[in-house]
């Protein structure tokens, strides 16, 4: 989706970096985020924080390597007692009709997991509800969550939740309900529909915007470590969460990578407090890097840092290669 305007803002940084020479990598991460606060434009916010969390870790991974030191360490962390978290499957997705969706419920891997999120909120509320019930009345889903992706309006999703309330075979399965609307309305998310959890956090940039949703109520808060916060800013995040009722499942969508991190993180907070999100579909990064890292079985999302992959492109027909030259 943003892949054209990374690329376009890669070359932008790139041009900026042309002017310095001999930078130490600790100099290099503080020319990056320089560049990264020049920028102004809404629509330019998730791309320049992708880029910009990109050196992040770059620098996370160099010191790691240098000191010796576990990512828990030099976040601060407490190191992780287990290897596992929960886990949700969140590839299915809206489809024109009825009979399509159910058959990506029907051809969902159960055996892996049997929560699952999906994404609606492209058409009106009360064309949906057969969607929802679908989701409540199949015996292989235990909890399902509702991914609206921002599509109604607050009247809208008023409406959604005079219409959710009454419904007992829907409100018994539901985890939570995923940006109804658009984020700034997040102050009344929780108003409208206290039965239910509210999720937030992959459109809210920075620390202090996923901070407001704390505040606002909002029970699940969704950064996401590839676009929205740095890495950096985690640990002040998870602190900030702890004396409160919010828990932090991140929002990982389909990279290898980011599913990587996500999982990593996830296993050094309580268990109750969070889930690994992980869309199944194919990725070649997660089918090429990740490969046996990554276990998921019965609900449960097993990581083996032991078990990491090289990625061998001149190998791999999947990927290409674009080379610029400055």
């Amino acid at each position: 989706g943003d892949r054209v305007l990374i690329k376009n803002c890669m070359m932008q940084l790139f041009d900026y970096l042309k002017n310095f020479q001999s930078l130490s990598i600790e100099e290099l991460l503080t020319y990056v985020h320089k560049w990264e606060a020049s920028f102004v434009y809404l629509e330019h916010c998730s791309s320049i924080r992708a880029i910009a969390n990109a050196f992040d870790w770059l620098y996370l991974t160099y010191l790691s390597h240098l000191n010796g030191d576990s990512i828990f360490e030099m976040l601060k962390l407490e190191a992780p007692t287990r290897n596992h978290t929960r886990v949700y499957g969140s590839n299915i997705y809206w489809k024109e009709t009825k009979d399509a969706f159910e058959k990506q419920i029907d051809n969902f891997p159960f055996e892996k997991t049997r929560i699952v999120k999906a994404h609606l909120g492209r058409k009106g509320f009360i064309d949906e509800l057969e969607y929802y019930n679908l989701l409540a009345t199949n015996e292989k889903i235990t909890h399902f969550m509702i991914d609206y992706n921002c599509g109604y309006t607050l009247d809208e999703f008023r409406s959604l939740c005079s219409s959710l309330r009454t419904n007992k075979e829907i409100m018994l399965k539901l985890l939570w309900l995923e940006e109804p609307t658009h984020p700034d309305y997040s102050t009344e998310w929780s108003n409208c529909f206290p039965e239910a959890d509210m999720a937030a956090g992959e459109n809210h940039h920075g620390l202090m915007q996923q901070q407001n949703l704390i505040n606002n109520g909002i029970r699940w808060i969704m950064p996401d470590l590839g676009r929205t916060l740095s890495i950096f800013d985690f640990p002040k995040l998870y602190k900030f969460s702890l004396n409160t009722s919010s828990n932090i499942s991140f929002h990982s969508y389909s990279s290898g990578y980011l599913a990587y991190i996500s999982l990593l993180l996830s296993i050094s907070m309580p268990i109750d407090r969070t889930y690994y999100e992980h869309d199944f579909s194919s990725n070649a990064f997660l089918d090429n890097v990740i490969k046996d890292a990554i276990t998921i079985r019965d609900g449960q999302a097993t990581i083996d840092s032991s078990l990491l992959h090289e990625l061998k492109l001149e190998e791999d027909p999947t990927w290409t290669i674009e080379i610029y030259s400055y």
